[in-house]
Order: C-alpha cells, then structure tokens, then sequence
C-alpha cells in the first residue's frame, strides 16, 4: 500500500487503496499512512488468523476506524457480529451496510442471473431503491457491490451514476473471472482464499452452473494457525454438499479435506495432487468416470502460494 501511494503523482482526485494486514502491529502501521475520508471494513473471517493471534481479524480491521481523516467517515459491514461490537468500540459513529437484511442504511439483495449472464441486484441507498446489474453474479458480490455503492453515495453520487458505474465494472483478473472453452465454464479465483472467499466462490460455481458437472480444483488455505484443521475439514464437506462430480486437491491439509468431503457423503471422487503436473491426469481419471452433462463448470481457487493460475493454463490448453 504504501508503495502504490508513493508511485502516484498526487493529482488524483480518489484513492483506492487496501490496507492488507497479517500481523497485529499492522493496521496501526498502515492507517495513519492512509488517513482515509472513508474507511470501508467490507467483511471478517478467519484469514490470516496464524499471525493476528486470538483477538481476531474483526478486533485488528476496525482499528483502521480510528485512523480516519478529520470529519472521515466509518463504513462497516452490518453482517458479522464480532466486527459490529469490535468498530463500535472505536466509534460509535459507524455507518452500516448489509448483504444479509440487517438493520442498516444500506443495502443489496441478489434476484438472480438474467439471461445474459450478468447478475441483478436491489440496493437501497439510505431509503432510495436502486436496481443495478453487473458482470458479477452471485449473492457472493452482494457484499462488495453494497460498499462500493454506499461509498459512492456518500461522496454524493447521484443512484443513475452508481448505476452505471456498477454496470460498467471490469472483472479484475483471477478473480471469480470466467469463460468458456471445450465446453466448460471457467472460473478462475486464483489469486487468493480463505474460508470465507472459499465457501462464497463455492456456492457462487454451482449456484451458476445449477445442476451440471461441477468440479472443483481447490489449494490449501495458508496462514490459518489453529484454524486451519477445521476449515480444511468444512471445505471438504461443502464440497460434497454442493453435489461436485469430483474434487482436485493441491497443497497441505489434504487429508482434512478428504476426511470432510467424507464425512459429507460425497458422491464425487477426491484427488490428491502432490504437484502441478499431476493434474491434467487426474482430472481425465475424474472425468472418465462421470457421465457427460450439457452445462458443466470447474473452479480453481486456493491461496497465492499454490500458484493454481498454472493449473488454469493447463486446462485451458488440454481443453
């Protein structure tokens, strides 16, 4: 963050920035470099759990609130307990945005994907409805597209121009970006997971290709201490719940997501990849023993570490 801020010119009229932390000592590093008129906490799960310790990623996210410009505002997601008593306890001021029908003066509800593929959304911006659609869909964007909006609102844009500006939002690249090739949707969220973005690109792969082939191949989720067993475990029973043909699994913690995706009553087959090359293997000894299907999708996701945008280029040229 602080490089991308040094590599500006300074006559920009908005910053963007992210503050990402992995350490306790972090936010309060970052946020007095920022100072940021608007401070968005969007969400808090257990990432990076190894490093923040016991206090949680909500305790150590809204200390970014306390670092705010003079008359800055704190926008916070309404849809997490912890993280609502955590930025409370820094500022009694905040302002709430929600994906799940809390109580809050902003808000996002996902109808579904037309036909063209993009997604629809209802948001209501401090009591004034607005429909929107995106390239994003999924009720996973809910979320990111309600704090977008309600940042754009209070910097004073008008519904028309939110609208449009929801509308016309490339999707960033190996993030839950899609596309079609030898019969397959591909999704490719490489970039980065955690339980969280897991389960959410999850449910997002098969919520769109309902009830074709789904695969999934998935890569260990670094930097989750004492949390990392169980999430690994939950990933493999979702898995299984959601009715995948099979599961390719890369990177450590195998053996908990094979105990889970059990446990579920999976239907699918499990794969166990010890390195990239093993891959386009066992993805034909999956493929060969499930019937064909007319729609049928594959999701690659898993932490920066297991570097899975070389699996997506393998399946793209097998395909």
């Amino acid at each position: 963050m602080p490089v991308s801020i040094l590599r500006s010119d300074g006559d920009e009229m908005f910053w963007v920035l992210e503050a990402g932390i992995s350490h306790p000592e972090d936010m309060d590093e970052l946020g007095p470099v920022m100072e940021p008129d608007i401070a968005i906490v969007l969400n808090a799960g257990t990432g990076h759990s190894l490093g923040l310790g016991g206090k949680g990623a909500a305790h150590y996210k809204s200390r970014l609130l306390k670092h705010t410009a003079a008359g800055g505002k704190a926008l916070v997601s309404a849809d997490y307990p912890d993280l609502v008593k955590e930025a409370l306890a820094v500022r009694s001021d905040c302002i709430f945005f929600t994906a799940e029908g809390a109580d809050a003066a902003y808000s996002a509800e996902y109808l579904g994907m037309g036909n063209d593929g993009r997604g629809r959304y209802r948001l209501l911006l401090n009591g004034t409805e607005l429909m929107a659609d995106s390239r994003l869909a999924g009720s996973y964007a809910a979320e990111n597209i309600i704090a977008a909006a309600a940042a754009a609102h209070l910097l004073g844009l008008s519904p028309e121009e939110i609208a449009e500006g929801i509308a016309n939002a490339p999707t960033p690249d190996q993030r839950f970006a899609y596309c079609e090739a030898g019969g397959w949707t591909v999704i490719d969220d490489t970039y980065n997971a955690n339980p969280l973005s897991m389960r959410r690109m999850m449910e997002a792969a098969r919520d769109r290709i309902g009830d074709g082939t789904l695969v999934f191949v998935l890569g260990e989720m670094l930097e989750l201490g004492d949390e990392a067993v169980q999430s690994h475990r939950e990933i493999g029973r979702l898995a299984a719940e959601l009715g995948c043909s099979g599961l390719l699994w890369y990177g450590g913690h195998a053996d908990d997501v094979r105990n889970g995706f059990e446990e579920a009553g999976a239907k699918g087959s499990f794969h166990r990849l010890e390195n990239h090359q093993d891959f386009i293997p066992e993805l034909k000894k999956l493929l060969s023993a499930i019937p064909e299907k007319s729609t049928k999708a594959v999701l690659f996701k898993g932490s920066r570490g297991n570097r899975l945008e070389k699996l997506v280029k393998l399946f793209m040229e097998a395909v």
